[in-house]
């Protein structure tokens, strides 16, 4: 998710039941947006390299079919696991989000960095969640514009409800349980889209898809370029 750490920013959802949301790997390709894709492979992106060279990540655009796909869980709390979250963090603060999945950075995999400040230096506000599973949602509906770094300098309005409790592992494979409400809330849940295969795209109102189809088509055309 891309954002500034105030109330009208970035993000993606409002869906108590992610069986009823259109966007998982399953969609038909008929769909308004169907899955397209951008340079990396769809599960071989960002193998994890040697433990002497550094481990850096590119953010995986919008329609890279990488970001369709359902993360797989992860079982290896180990160096590697540590050494993709950090990379993550880089990625994710150096493109100036306050929240990033692995999908994102071509990774199938269960794993969301947030950071609702945007800020490295406030390290200490830094939230790994492995293997997260969103078991509640409450709260009012609310209504805010939202973005996200797989579709840069596109927006919408999306409705969500204001809270959610979501259940994890952290980096040492540690159970966590949190419950949150306001935008780290709303991050959370637009980052876990992601491991569903759920995009902004699919929560966007019928007008914002209109508003927002130049840009679209041309992130579609850019992959179509990029596999030439």
């Amino acid at each position: 998710m891309v954002g500034e750490a105030s109330e009208a920013v970035n993000a993606g959802i409002l869906a108590p039941n992610q069986d009823e949301v259109p966007g998982r790997a399953e969609r038909p390709a008929t769909d308004l947006y169907p899955p397209c894709g951008m340079p990396q492979p769809e599960s071989t992106a960002h193998p994890i390299p040697a433990m002497s060279e550094a481990l850096e990540f590119e953010v995986t655009l919008f329609p890279n079919p990488v970001l369709r796909k359902v993360a797989d869980p992860i079982t290896a709390f180990d160096d590697a696991l540590k050494r993709t979250v950090e990379a993550m963090y880089t990625r994710m603060f150096e493109s100036q989000g306050v929240g990033l999945a692995a999908p994102q950075v071509g990774l199938r995999q269960r794993i969301l960095v947030v950071n609702e400040t945007g800020d490295a230096k406030e390290a200490d506000q830094n939230l790994t969640l492995i293997n997260p599973q969103i078991v509640a949602r409450s709260g009012k509906k609310v209504l805010l514009e939202e973005g996200c770094l797989s579709f840069p300098g596109i927006y919408a309005e999306i409705e969500r409800l204001d809270g959610c409790v979501v259940e994890a592992q952290d980096i040492e494979g540690n159970p966590i349980r949190l419950e949150l409400e306001g935008f780290l809330s709303r991050i959370v849940q637009h980052e876990f889209d992601h491991l569903e295969g759920i995009l902004l795209v699919d929560r966007m109102s019928p007008a914002d898809k209109i508003r927002n189809k130049g840009e679209l088509e041309e992130l579609k055309y850019m992959y179509l370029e990029s596999k030439r």
